[in-house]
């Protein structure tokens, strides 16, 4: 159900561009692969938030009222960025 393309738009704290992010399923683990970029494996904290163990980034993943996933969020560096999925 994460399985997709996620658009994130540009970071207004910092200078991070807007870029495309995948989120795939690998032998049975999630990974995040923000644009151009080595994946990296999305560990689970609770049924929808997932971190990365390399660097500091955190996922939660946004569902509609019918529990399609919609959208999730990315915190890292104390900034907070919502991203709509496209796929």
């Amino acid at each position: 159900r994460y399985v997709g393309k996620y658009d994130l738009p540009p970071s207004v704290l910092q200078d991070f561009p807007a870029f495309m992010l995948d989120v795939t399923l690998k032998d049975g683990a999630l990974y995040l692969k923000p644009g151009g970029r080595p994946s990296a494996r999305l560990w689970p904290e609770a049924a929808t938030d997932f971190f990365v163990k390399e660097v500091d980034v955190q996922i939660t993943f946004t569902r509609d009222a019918g529990g399609a996933v919609t959208g999730l969020v990315l915190r890292q560096n104390g900034e907070s960025r919502a991203a709509r999925k496209v796929e």
